[in-house]
């Protein structure tokens, strides 16, 4: 058995990632698959063997490796809930994750680790305020609405309209703080860890996918499947409320505003980048 973890931050196209590994068949059917029992679960509690199982077999594919999505978020948590007390470090979040994913290996088989991210951290940032403020988090071609109903209920305009300077520099610091951790975590693993980068994803699908597949040890599929998800946020939308923000950004900036200086905001997309999901 061999085994494939995609680890991301929130909005940053690994659903949209999870759903091209599914289809292809041979990389699983990576998913979060914990999130359910994690939600559920009480402070404290461990992950039972039987619902461990179920959970490996939910992320299984075709060709029986077993696929599964981790958010930096929850992580940490998962770890503490499944790896043995005397394993995990007490105040390490990033020793903790990285045995976690060492311990997924060894019960699934060798892992491909995957870790998408996104150029453009304004788009993120959007992204990830609407989704918590509409509930809607991706729709499919057919127009279909994939909504979290623990999430807000605003329309997507109302939404955009509370999208102010000062909650994009929340969500942005947020943004900061979890690639940070996912980085480190990533340098502890000490092995090969194939970045894939959501832009690259939307405008050169069949490299970026041909790339993974390498990574992973998996022949290319036949015939690339249809892709069945579309994006939430239209680029007309996108591009009048990223010229509003721009601009009220250089004030934040001249205000004081901290980031980290690797924390990249308003990076160019690439010219005639196809469509695919927030």
């Amino acid at each position: 058995m061999t085994s494939t973890i995609i680890l991301a931050t929130q909005r940053t196209g690994s659903t949209l990632l999870c759903s091209e590994f599914s289809a292809m068949g041979g990389l699983g059917k990576p998913g979060e698959h914990f999130l359910p029992w994690l939600r559920a679960a009480a402070g404290g509690a461990r992950l039972p063997r039987p619902e461990f199982e179920a959970i490996a077999e939910r992320g299984r594919g075709r060709a029986g490796t077993v696929g599964v999505k981790l958010m930096a978020d929850y992580l940490p948590k998962l770890a503490r809930a499944w790896l043995p007390p005397d394993a995990v470090p007490e105040a390490d979040d990033v020793a903790a994750s990285a045995a976690m994913l060492l311990a997924l290996e060894a019960e699934w088989g060798p892992a491909a680790i995957f870790r998408i991210d996104r150029a453009d951290r304004f788009d993120q940032a959007l992204s990830r305020h609407l989704a918590t403020a509409t509930g809607i988090y991706f729709r499919t071609a057919s127009g279909e609405e994939r909504r979290d109903e623990r999430a807000g209920t605003l329309s997507q305009e109302a939404a955009l309209e509370t999208f102010t300077p000062q909650r994009l520099e929340q969500i942005l610091q947020d943004i900061a703080l979890e690639t940070d951790f996912l980085d480190r975590v990533c340098a502890r693993l000490a092995r090969p860890v194939c970045v894939v980068e959501y832009e690259a994803l939307a405008s050169r699908r069949e490299a970026v996918l041909a790339a993974c597949c390498a990574h992973a040890g998996v022949p290319e599929p036949g015939r690339w499947p249809e892709r069945w998800m579309t994006k939430v946020v239209d680029r007309g939308q996108r591009d009048r409320f990223r010229a509003r923000a721009e601009a009220a950004w250089a004030e934040r900036r001249a205000t004081g505003l901290r980031l980290p200086e690797t924390t990249r905001i308003f990076a160019p997309r690439p010219a005639g980048a196809a469509a695919a999901a927030s």
